[in-house]
């Protein structure tokens, strides 16, 4: 444990945007969870809990936009795959207008899904990436995040939007408040841990590419939660998912690592092109050992290698006392300034000191400041050039 070499990708997404990424999770959340309502959102069972899973997976990718373990296939591009849902279509007791709202939440929330999945993908690949060391496949891995980050915000604001037509629907033909009770989400658990998923809202899962271990997996989700959360007006809870999610669209429509960078809806395509990239806080974990035989405090240190100067960087803890042998995991957090070179990998070392002040141990953490790619979410075969004689 004396050297570790660590390669980080630069992070591309600002911390008010996993706050308002999880914002969104937790509103869309509730939907997904609390849809016991006497005032069912469409006549079929199974189309309404398809609704809901949509607005958990959704939630799910909110979520998952924060991380980013590598992958080593980061020589590929992602391309978004949708779902095929069959339409709801008006008939006895479903009107043309609620079949029209039901479809264009569909539409918005598989598109999320579809970028989403794809926005995934690219992040983890370009973790892999950052961490082989291979500048070209990491700036190509960067602008398909952004590109497809940019594409999830819009389906957001699509989906919000659908949420509040949704909504409105649900009012004009069953009035305000449309309230779930604590009583009708108990019966609803009950129902679920007695019985089980109906057979519709199975086939609903499997339609949306479930297995049994992750339809089992939602089922023990809701049987967990607290009655008392998930009851309330199902029209304010619409409401506010859809709010929570034009945040979110907003803030991931507005993102600009790159001076211009593809695939954003509101960049400035006349910008000036530059050598410069925004990254955000990266946090890396390290292990922190004691060699001696005998319990000692150490004291870790920080010290940039070629680090920009309006870059900071902390340590926690600033000091362990280990036993013998022992050792902890200790995150270093790098805190970027303004924007910096493209194609640099900024350094810092985490040294380590006994109580006697020697120096036992370092570890090198490296950040991958990505180039700026260009990608426009399609995919091309470049074939060589023959000359005819």
């Amino acid at each position: 444990m004396r050297r570790n070499l660590s390669v980080f990708p630069g992070t591309l997404e600002p911390q008010h945007g996993k706050e308002v990424l999880e914002k969104a999770r937790i509103s869309t959340k509730w939907i997904s969870r609390g849809t016991p309502s006497p005032h069912l959102i469409i006549p079929k069972a199974g189309a309404n809990w398809g609704i809901g899973w949509q607005l958990d997976m959704a939630a799910e990718i909110s979520r998952q936009m924060g991380g980013d373990p590598p992958r080593q296939d980061y020589r590929a591009i992602a391309m978004p795959e949708w779902y095929t849902i069959a339409p709801a279509t008006p008939g006895p007791g479903l009107s043309q207008a609620r079949a029209d709202a039901v479809n264009a939440l569909t539409e918005a929330t598989l598109d999320l899904i579809a970028y989403g999945n794809a926005a995934l993908i690219s992040l983890d690949r370009y973790g892999g990436a950052a961490a082989a060391g291979s500048l070209t496949w990491s700036a190509q891995q960067a602008s398909a995040v952004i590109y497809y980050r940019g594409k999830v915000g819009q389906a957001m604001l699509d989906a919000a939007d659908a949420l509040d037509d949704f909504a409105q629907v649900l009012e004009n033909e069953e009035g305000s408040p449309l309230i779930i009770t604590v009583a009708e989400v108990q019966a609803y658990q009950d129902r679920l841990r007695t019985q089980g998923w109906t057979a519709e809202e199975v086939q609903t899962a499997y339609e949306f590419g479930l297995t049994d271990a992750q339809i089992e997996a939602l089922r023990q989700d809701i049987l967990a939660q607290d009655p008392v959360q998930l009851a309330g007006d199902l029209l304010q809870k619409l409401r506010e998912a859809a709010q929570a999610l034009r945040e979110a669209g907003a803030t991931l429509v507005a993102e600009q690592n790159y001076a211009s960078p593809a695939g954003l809806r509101n960049s400035d395509t006349s910008a000036a092109s530059n050598n410069l990239v925004q990254v955000h806080r990266t946090q890396a974990p390290i292990r922190i050992g004691n060699p001696a035989t005998v319990t000692d405090t150490i004291r870790l240190e920080t010290r940039p290698l070629g680090l920009p100067l309006d870059w900071s960087v902390s340590v926690s803890p600033a000091s362990v006392t280990l036993g013998p042998g022992e050792a902890i995991t200790a995150t270093v957090t790098i805190v970027p300034g303004g924007p910096t070179a493209q194609g640099t990998v900024p350094r810092v070392a985490v040294e380590g000191f006994n109580s006697s002040d020697e120096l036992i141990g370092g570890v090198v953490v490296d950040v991958m400041a990505p180039s700026q790619g260009n990608f426009d979410g399609q995919l091309y075969l470049f074939l060589p050039l023959v000359q005819r004689p």
